[in-house]
């Protein structure tokens, strides 16, 4: 899907892209695939970076969607998303809150399991077996058990 973006007379980029179809609307006489009307350009998407466990995406960055920007590079408008580590108050704060919802299940999470900084999240002392079938964990055997389907 080819996409198109309204810029100011700098070539800011302005509010959204839109689709081919869109601008071709307005401008019916103009051949996209040749040329683009003046006050606009080609917009580029780019995927959604996948954050690491202590990343987030920088909020002083973009307006509906945090740490989004929309930057002309090589003539073409593209995505660019702005990712920032977390800083140790914010990494401690994110363990705490994942160890707070741990002892506050009800019942409690397996005994077992210990807490991974890497990940941050517990984890249990087997891993969980990647063969497509059910399992629950069983704390009386520390052991992953196949559910019987009924």
């Amino acid at each position: 899907m080819n996409l198109f973006i309204k810029v100011d007379e700098s070539n800011n980029p302005q509010n959204h892209p839109v689709v081919e179809v869109n601008l071709q609307q307005l401008y019916p006489s103009t051949n996209l695939s040749v040329s683009v009307p003046a006050g606009w350009l080609r917009f580029e998407r780019l995927p959604i970076p996948t954050l690491g466990v202590y990343q987030k995406f920088d909020d002083s960055i973009g307006g509906d969607v945090k740490g989004l920007e929309y930057k002309v590079i090589d003539g073409i408008v593209k995505d660019v998303w702005h990712v920032l580590d977390l800083t140790d108050d914010e990494k401690k704060a994110k363990q705490d809150a994942v160890k707070a919802d741990w002892a506050a299940q009800d019942p409690a999470g397996p005994a077992s399991w210990t807490f991974s900084e890497a990940t941050c999240s517990y984890e249990p002392p087997v891993a969980h077996p990647n063969d497509g079938k059910d399992y629950y964990w069983d704390e009386d055997t520390t052991s992953w058990v196949e559910a019987e389907n009924t």
